[in-house]
């Protein structure tokens, strides 16, 4: 039985010798030889791992020389040989580094951000007060105009000074319905049927009543036929008991000095 052309092929890739002259050996009918072939024979399973196991070599001490290379030329301080181990710690000195500046910048962020809201904060509490107090000082305006405006014609002493007088002893003031009312010793003035507020050009006319300038009546007159001036001793007790001073001092003899100008014949 002859052999296969397979067989042929690698006996012949073995021993180097032509499949046609091994051919002929096998047919010939004298003792034929063929010589052996010099070095080791592997099988293929045998000769992949060889290859696989030099190439597994040759990447290790690659890998180890480019590590070491590199440990080097960035002056890194690590343990290990490997890729791995030269990327794990890149990558935590990375994170140790940004993680760090990060958590210190938010930090920052937000510190800089509460200060903005405090100024922010102050800012809208410092324009509400401003704002108020125009409103107030608006609504004072108002009822100062209000209030001169029913003020006598004449009186005792300059207008101002009646309507200062009036305001250092009255408060005019707003409920939460918008409600205008007047105090006098922090209590609302209110009508004592009623308990309804009072009116605070009414209590104003009341009150400058006693600085109305009086008019001497008929047939008052004195021998050179001029008006007497007005009841100052009515004035007198008038004021005293308004400002709760005596007129001898400097705030009264002012009073009584512009009255009896006004009176003065």
């Amino acid at each position: 039985m002859a052999l296969s052309k397979d067989t042929l092929e690698w006996i012949a890739e073995l021993s180097g010798v032509k499949v046609e002259d091994i051919t002929a050996k096998i047919s010939s009918e004298e003792e034929e030889s063929i010589e052996k072939p010099q070095g080791e024979f592997y099988s293929e399973e045998e000769l992949n791992n060889r290859d696989s196991n030099k190439y597994d070599e040759a990447k290790k001490a690659f890998e180890e020389m480019k590590v070491k290379e590199l440990r080097k030329k960035l002056e890194l301080d690590f343990e290990g040989k490997t890729f791995d181990n030269l990327f794990k710690h890149h990558e935590e000195k990375l994170k140790n580094k940004y993680q760090k500046d990060s958590s210190e910048r938010v930090k920052e962020l937000e510190a800089d951000l509460a200060k903005v809201n405090q100024a922010n904060e102050e800012t809208v509490t410092n324009l509400t007060s401003e704002l108020q107090s125009l409103k107030q000082q608006n609504k004072i305006n108002g009822i100062k105009a209000d209030l001169l405006g029913i003020m006598p014609a004449e009186t005792s002493i300059p207008k101002e000074d009646v309507l200062t007088l009036f305001l250092s002893k009255h408060q005019v003031k707003e409920n939460e319905n918008g409600q205008t009312f007047i105090e006098s010793n922090g209590q609302p003035l209110k009508d004592p049927k009623t308990q309804s507020y009072l009116d605070y050009k009414n209590v104003f006319e009341d009150f400058s009543e006693n600085y109305k300038l009086k008019t001497p009546g008929r047939g008052e007159g004195n021998q050179n036929g001029n008006q007497k001036p007005g009841n100052e001793d009515q004035f007198i007790d008038n004021w005293e008991k308004q400002q709760n001073k005596p007129i001898s001092s400097p705030e009264g003899v002012r009073a009584l000095m512009e009255y009896e100008k006004q009176n003065a014949s």
